[in-house]
């Protein structure tokens, strides 16, 4: 994602690992999971039961500093439904920073996920910026979504104070915001069932 804009966020300090997995790591903790969107793959719950209870911090770890997509919303996705806020800083800054492509999906789901101030600050962080660059079409429709679910959870309204930057935004769009909300709330509803699922369907 080259922008010869000057972003605000450049001076993050992004969270990388140089770890390298192994085959058998790979297959195992990352190549069935990975997608774009978590309702995209059938099998998706079936096969995080399988592997929940070895999900830990120094698993999470090795995936979600990699420097690709697809390791890093593997790593938002385990974060979302074993509740590790401990990443909160990591993601809140890889969302942010957006250096890749599809990731924020997954950050902003994470985020919605862990419903806190520290969470919901990097969510309007976000906003803040992103929905001033309609050259840029990101994920302001995920933030958004996140922002809304966590809104329609708590009665608070945060979402308010940028519907209208999000209208003006998305006015040439062909898919508007409920499309995409409608898509982040089935995913959130799979990410809140796993979190309390036993190791068997």
């Amino acid at each position: 994602m080259e922008d010869t804009n000057k972003k605000p966020f450049e001076t993050l300090h992004s969270f990388h690992t140089e770890n390298e997995f192994d085959e058998a790591f790979y297959k195992k903790f990352v190549a069935p999971f990975y997608t774009i969107r978590i309702i995209n793959l059938i099998n998706f719950k079936s096969d995080y039961l399988s592997i929940k209870t070895e999900i830990d911090t120094d698993i999470v770890k090795k995936i979600i500093g990699q420097n690709n997509w697809r390791e890093r919303i593997v790593g938002a996705f385990f974060c979302a439904i074993e509740d590790l806020t401990e990443f909160e800083d990591i993601i809140g800054v890889h969302f942010l920073k957006s250096e890749l492509v599809h990731q924020g999906k997954g950050f902003a789901l994470a985020l919605a996920s862990f419903n806190s101030k520290k969470s919901i600050d990097y969510l309007k962080k976000y906003l803040d910026y992103y929905l001033t660059r309609k050259d840029l079409k990101y994920e302001q429709n995920y933030a958004m979504s996140a922002l809304k679910w966590i809104d329609e959870r708590t009665k608070s309204e945060h979402t308010k104070e940028y519907e209208q930057r999000y209208s003006e935004w998305e006015k040439d769009a062909s898919r508007k915001f409920d499309s995409y909300y409608d898509e982040f709330v089935q995913q959130m509803l799979i990410i809140e069932e796993l979190k309390t699922a036993g190791t068997k369907l």
